[in-house]
């Protein structure tokens, strides 16, 4: 007599694997929401960028990775041997770099954590604490201080700026800027609130206090973080970080990183050189950093080198600033009727 096999479900095992099989297709799905079908890292969810030129405000999470590993170590080595070279020859004495592309996390860093002196004054995060200032009261921005000499000499003097006259706040934040005129930026830090100055390192992590006494060590990686805030909109509103970054892209492209770049090319940055003795030499330390805004693959690129000679380090940069450009276009081949000509 044949018997009927009768199958009785062990209704908790068919529980358990109906959720586990709704947890996978959740993860399975958020990855490729916030990866636009890539399943390889979470990326960032953001904004249509056609009302900024300068940000890219960041909407959602952004959990980045080191991508592309082989292409980033092969581009690493072919920045160090220059690196190498300059060092052997005595044309450059210390040196750091941190590599950033904003939209895909790709980075890489050398020395990114040795600590530079960029002199008395940080002047990116002066311009932010007005700027975050003003974003309650756009009144800040007008006020008025009296352009004073200080006798910390360093940076430039803006040969349209005369002692004794008051600028607004405004105008004082671009010739600090633009020009690098530290008069300008110790009045506005005479006048700033330095609690509010002091948070903002607090509020980005960093272990640093602008006092107008000690000179300022921070990394390239540090700097990095400031434009990183800057372009993401994350710390200053929207409408303020596009002024920030259009106010630093007005900066000369004379020397430094945006010294190689093609003519027609939008870069935001900050350079300076500080000049000082050691043991009775003189040395000069250099400091750029800044975001490239290359065709849909914007990037930042920040890097310091001491050396004897002003030329050394601005050579130096331009060498190293053009030959990460090249990779870029290596890496996103334009169209030929969007190349660009040198």
């Amino acid at each position: 007599m044949n018997k009927k096999l009768s199958f009785k479900p062990r209704w908790f095992v068919v529980i358990v694997f109906f959720l586990v099989g709704i947890f996978i297709g959740g993860i399975v799905f958020f990855i490729w929401i916030f990866n636009s079908s890539n399943v390889f890292g979470f990326q960032k969810i953001r904004s249509a960028k056609s009302l900024y030129q300068f940000i890219n405000p960041l909407l959602a999470v952004d959990v980045n990775e080191k991508k592309d590993f082989l292409e980033t170590q092969v581009l690493k080595n072919r920045v160090i041997q220059p690196v190498q070279e300059k060092m052997k020859s005595n044309k450059i004495s210390q040196f750091a770099l941190y590599f950033r592309e904003l939209d895909t996390g790709r980075w890489m860093g050398i020395n990114d954590d040795a600590k530079f002196s960029t002199g008395i004054f940080l002047k990116v995060p002066i311009m932010i604490a007005y700027l975050k200032s003003a974003e309650s009261n756009p009144e800040v921005l007008k006020q008025t201080f009296v352009y004073e000499k200080t006798p910390i000499q360093e940076g430039e003097h803006n040969p349209d700026f005369t002692y004794g006259k008051p600028y607004s706040v405004e105008e004082l934040i671009k010739a600090m800027i633009v020009d690098d005129d530290s008069d300008a930026a110790n009045v506005l830090y005479k006048n700033i609130d330095k609690t509010a100055l002091n948070d903002i390192y607090t509020d980005l992590g960093i272990n640093a206090i602008e006092d107008n006494i000690t000179y300022d060590f921070v990394s390239v990686k540090f700097y990095a973080l400031i434009f990183r805030v800057l372009y993401n909109a994350t710390y200053l509103d929207r409408n303020m970080s596009e002024k920030a970054l259009k106010i630093l892209s007005e900066t000369t492209v004379d020397d430094g990183i945006g010294k190689g770049l093609p003519n027609n090319a939008t870069i935001a940055h900050k350079y300076r050189v500080r000049k000082f003795a050691i043991n009775g030499i003189e040395t000069v330390e250099g400091h750029d950093c800044g975001i490239i805004y290359y065709p849909d693959h914007n990037y930042i690129l920040c890097v310091m080198a001491m050396s004897s000679k002003e030329q050394n380090i601005s050579d130096f940069f331009n060498e190293l600033s053009t030959m990460i450009y090249n990779d870029m276009r290596s890496r996103y081949q334009l169209r030929k009727e969007d190349a660009v000509e040198y």
